[in-house]
């Protein structure tokens, strides 16, 4: 079969010189949205559909992939308050919709997009979820952006609070405990901010937390210590985060407690934690290529006053999570998962959570003061699936 040749693409080389060696684009142009760059994804779509429509077969083959993709799907649970939040899709829903599992494992749904718009490239995605799982605050985008709004609503009614974060690029979000706060932080902009907005009243009058001085390379992640009392936020040196500083304030008496840094940049190392009590219990790779858990008093957040909770070992830590009142870590042996839980005081391994087999744990989540862990487990021959494993019965369903 001999194919026609692709539309042609023009060549605009483009030099930069980036750490002492020169690298040129011919192609840089295509990276801006511009009517020429349309055209050109438009007439090569056109090029390739022209050939992949005249296979044999092709019709066979499309049909049986759309009846494999059919099929229901769910996200990672969230638990607060008793209560699970995910996202579910139908397996002949274009979108997924927000649900909420109460006790007894009934299930309603609290936002389908379909309520919002007829347009099937409106989605919503859930943002923060309050302790106590009274409050849901979602993101509503639309057409595919990466720009969205975020919108309130009371949990135990359905109904939708006034409140509104007009759209834009958030990062992260997160309730205070007592429903009075809800901290957010841009994403994308030159000046990054971790930004904190009073219920009851309109987003215009929201002020700055933190991000004075950090710049566009810096990502700003912020949330709530498991026990309400700090606020949490973390400073993501570029996109690779290869160097991450943390910064806690106390939520407790008048807003605008000074900003404390815990780990900060001239370490050179990453970290990934929360605050339980007043200790940041957080997995690093500084001294650690395969990283370790350490113990940092917030009061003395020097290294000489750190403990160390789960040393480096043999397999390198994949991802950390504090649930269940443990230390719950993913770690990497020869391309499969395995999911180990430590004491979150002395760091003692108490046990491994069975795996189905061999094969990737995706995402573990789970409430501190809960006893279950739910983890997102799927392998080549299994399609994804999510378990839930109780700590106190050491038993495990999906």
């Amino acid at each position: 079969m001999t194919l026609p040749p692709p539309p042609p693409t023009r060549r605009a080389p483009v030099t930069d010189t980036l750490h002492g060696t020169r690298l040129t684009d011919p192609y840089r142009w295509l990276e801006e949205s511009t009517g020429e760059t349309l055209a050109w994804a438009k007439a090569q779509n056109a090029y390739t559909r022209g050939i992949l429509t005249g296979l044999p077969g092709r019709a066979a083959v499309e049909k049986r992939v759309t009846k494999l993709l059919k099929t229901d799907a769910a996200t990672l649970p969230s638990q607060h308050g008793g209560r699970l939040f995910f996202r579910r899709r139908a397996a002949d829903a274009e979108q997924h919709r927000i649900v909420v599992r109460e006790a007894g494992d009934a299930e309603r749904v609290l936002m389908d997009p379909a309520q919002i718009d007829a347009n099937p490239n409106t989605s919503v995605a859930i943002a923060a979820v309050s302790h106590d799982g009274k409050l849901l605050a979602y993101g509503v985008q639309r057409g595919g952006k990466d720009e969205q709004e975020i919108r309130f609503i009371d949990v135990d009614t359905g109904r939708a609070i006034a409140d509104t974060i007009p759209e834009g690029r958030w990062l992260s979000y997160a309730f205070s405990h007592d429903k009075r706060r809800f901290f957010y932080s841009t994403s994308g902009s030159a000046e990054p901010r971790v930004r904190v907005h009073a219920l009851g009243t309109p987003s215009s009058s929201d002020t700055d937390v933190f991000g004075a001085g950090y710049g566009q390379q810096h990502l700003l992640a912020a949330e709530v210590s498991h026990h309400g009392r700090w606020l949490v936020i973390t400073v993501f040196h570029g996109s690779s985060a290869d160097v991450t500083e943390i910064h806690v304030q106390s939520l407790e008496g008048a807003a605008g407690q000074p900003v404390r840094a815990i780990a900060k940049a001239d370490l050179k190392s990453s970290f990934s934690g929360d605050v339980i009590g007043g200790r940041l219990i957080a997995m690093t790779n500084l001294g650690a290529p395969k990283w370790r858990v350490v113990s940092i008093d917030l009061n003395q957040p020097g290294q000489a006053h750190w403990r160390e909770l789960v040393p480096e070992g043999k397999l390198s830590i994949d991802s950390f999570k504090l649930a269940g009142g443990r230390i719950v870590l993913v770690y990497l042996n020869n391309v499969r998962s395995e999911l180990k839980v430590y004491d979150a005081a002395t760091g003692r391994h108490e046990r491994d959570i069975p795996l189905p087999g061999p094969g990737s744990v995706t995402g573990v989540s789970g409430e501190w003061g809960s006893r279950a862990v739910f983890y997102q487990f799927t392998s080549l021959h299994t399609p994804s699936a999510i378990y839930r494993f109780d700590l106190v019965k050491n038993s495990q369903d999906t």
